[in-house]
């Protein structure tokens, strides 16, 4: 449990009619998109684990609904493709690592990557055939996935740039840009008075700065200090860093993906400067290139001046992109003349990054790295070590290995049929990667969170109607969304340390590290210590008195 995994699950209690504001109220404003798919999952399973893993299975099938989305893109994109190495293209980006970590979570990046790749479908379908119901799938996609998270904007306005090229050039089909302008004026209407409505109910307790901290008040001052001329400099070195990231992260392909878009998108402004027919590819490619422009900026100003060195490549904010670039790359790698100098250069790249990426770390003094925002080029890194950068050229090195093995399997399967089997092997590849972090983040992290369960237990034993559960806010990351989850029916009540003279309560729960145990190890009959938290708690008189 991330406690942005709880800000998603908080607001689908909230209409599930639980009350877990006091709690949500500790950590800042998370968007209600994913919180509809949840709603449905509290509700059948009450929350806890049982609906964690529902949610994980909800996880699964948008994997699986990505990779269809993927082979029918592909199709339309490239006709000649045969099935059977369709099937493979399209496995390999669905199984995209950081994919594999992420499903097995509750944060929203498995449904954004879905949802990136419907929005794609449904935009392709769109420009090859326009229709009324297209156009309004298309409007609700890329809605909802803003609902989802607010990052996605960059996603809404690179298909509304586009549409308004292919507006431009088909005039007599104008009335499906009005349809689709109509259909989304509405939703945005809608979602507004929705996140109104979420601060106000789940986010009831929290302050306004700490509400902003994932809402677009906090990052004005970080924009100011982009115009300064040291600020730009530090943005082009935040930019470059999430370009590292993306590049090595995917073996690779993305530069291989990437550099057609900007071909297509050339191409595509040159033909409308000439008044010639325009394809599906060069809008597509528009669009892919202007979705990664937009997502990058966002990453890079809503991070910029942050003191880790994983805020400097953040791959979460981006890692939605990469499917679809994945599937791309691979093609594009398969149609070159020149695969193993292309991907000698795709791997090298990274390499001439990384002084650019140095230089900034000791400019700013970064310490630190969160290896579950770099998921994709995490095997190295010792957070043990917080001044250890030698990770990044680490990653370099095995990312440059992997895009040259990447070229050798494309290329040799491309020389028959019956070898293209051999596009397992990157299948085999990333499987292995997406276990591995899934063991550094995840597994690990479940062996260590097993035993608060127990403070869950004990207190729905022994809690009688009336009896209250108050948590101790000392300033410390907000754990306790685990504990509220597995409670979806008992509201914690968040106190603070100038409250603790009025205190009047049957259970007490400290952070483990709390400075007030001598305190409460005198003044309460039961202790129970687990791996994050202390219970305090009394018996009931009639069995203390027994």
């Amino acid at each position: 449990m991330y406690p942005d995994e709880f800000g998603y699950w908080a607001s689908a209690a909230e209409a599930a009619g639980y009350d877990w504001s006091e709690v949500a109220s500790l950590g800042s404003y998370y968007s209600f998109g994913y919180s509809l798919i949840l709603l449905p999952i509290l509700k059948l399973f009450g929350g806890g684990v049982l609906a964690y893993r529902a949610a994980i299975a909800v996880n699964m099938l948008c994997m699986l609904g990505g990779m269809l989305l993927l082979l029918g893109l592909m199709k339309k994109l490239f006709p000649y493709l045969t099935r059977d190495r369709n099937i493979f293209i399209c496995g390999i980006a669905a199984l995209y690592p950081p994919w594999i970590f992420y499903m097995q979570m509750t944060l929203a990046e498995s449904l954004l990557m879905f949802l990136f790749l419907l929005d794609v479908y449904l935009l392709a379908g769109f420009l090859q055939k326009p229709d009324v119901l297209t156009a309004i799938l298309l409007a609700v996609a890329l809605i909802y996935g803003y609902c989802v998270h607010m990052r996605t904007v960059g996603i809404l306005l690179a298909c509304g740039a586009v549409l308004l090229l292919w507006g431009g050039k088909n005039r007599r089909l104008g009335r499906y840009l009005f349809l689709f302008g109509a259909a989304l004026l509405p939703a945005c209407l809608v979602v507004a008075l929705l996140k109104k409505n979420v601060i106000l109910k789940v986010f009831t307790f929290a302050d306004a700065e700490t509400l902003s901290v994932n809402d677009y008040g906090s990052q004005w001052q970080k924009l100011k200090d982009i115009v300064s001329p040291g600020g730009f400099l530090s943005l082009i070195q935040e930019i470059i860093g999430k370009f590292y990231y993306m590049g090595l992260a995917s073996f690779g392909l993305f530069y291989w993906s990437f550099q057609w878009c900007v071909r297509e998108s050339l191409l595509l402004l040159k033909k409308l400067r000439r008044g010639k027919d325009c394809y599906l590819q060069n809008y597509l490619g528009m669009f892919l290139f202007l979705s990664v422009t937009a997502e990058v900026l966002i990453s890079s100003i809503y991070m910029h001046g942050a003191v880790k060195m994983d805020s400097l490549l953040y791959g979460r904010y981006n890692e939605f992109l990469m499917p679809v670039f994945l599937a791309l790359g691979i093609l594009i790698l398969y149609r070159s003349r020149h695969p193993f100098l292309g991907s000698f250069l795709a791997g090298g790249l990274p390499g001439l990054m990384l002084p650019v990426l140095f230089s900034y770390i000791g400019k700013n003094d970064l310490e630190g790295v969160r290896g579950y925002f770099v998921s994709g080029i995490s095997s190295f890194i010792r957070e043990d070590i917080p001044e250890d950068t030698s990770f990044l050229w680490k990653a370099w090195l095995l990312g440059f290995a992997l895009c040259m093995l990447a070229a050798v399997l494309v290329t040799v399967s491309k020389k028959r049929k019956k070898l293209v089997w051999l596009l397992g092997g990157i299948l085999a590849a990333e499987v292995f990667m997406g276990l591995t972090i899934s063991a550094h983040y995840t597994y690990r992290i479940n062996e260590v969170i097993y035993p608060d369960l127990a403070i869950v237990d004990t207190i729905m034993e022994k809690k009688k109607a009336g009896d209250t559960v108050c948590y101790l806010d000392e300033g410390t990351w907000q754990f306790i969304d685990f504990q509220q989850m597995q409670m979806p029916q008992v509201s914690i009540h968040v106190i603070r340390e100038n409250e603790l003279d009025e205190l009047d309560t049957r259970f007490l729960i400290l952070c483990r590290d709390s400075s007030y145990c001598d305190r409460f190890d005198k003044s309460y009959h039961r202790k129970m210590i687990t791996s994050l938290f202390i219970l305090y708690y009394d018996e009931p008189e009639e069995e203390i008195k027994g």
